[in-house]
């Protein structure tokens, strides 16, 4: 059996924002883990830190990929709702919060 054309049309319709969704949230991955890198560089800067251990760096990465699967799954059903209504809003809607909460981390790690 197949979908009639106007199922089809729906699931297309929520694809795409979901496809959209999906990329940007996983590009906030290296966004994430550039915080953590300037971070480290800002904490040693005029001091001598300890090494850190493969196991902490391990953690570390551990850690920032579930803040960023946290944050994908906060802002999933708000901007896929958005989406429904307009694609372009839920775009801006979800890269505004992703650059938002990339300059706290900036600013927190000052």
């Amino acid at each position: 059996m197949t979908a009639s054309p106007p199922a089809r049309a729906g699931a297309a319709r929520f694809g795409a924002p979901v496809a959209d969704f999906a990329r940007a949230s996983l590009g906030f991955l290296p966004v994430v883990l550039m915080l953590r890198a300037f971070e480290r560089m800002s904490a040693g800067a005029g001091r001598t830190l300890p090494a850190a251990s493969a196991a902490a760096w391990a953690r570390a990465l551990a850690s920032d990929v579930a803040f960023t699967l946290c944050v994908a799954a906060v802002l999933a059903l708000p901007v896929l709702a958005v989406a429904q209504a307009s694609p372009r809003a839920a775009r801006v809607v979800h890269r505004t919060a992703l650059v938002l909460l990339a300059l706290v981390g900036v600013a927190l790690a000052q």
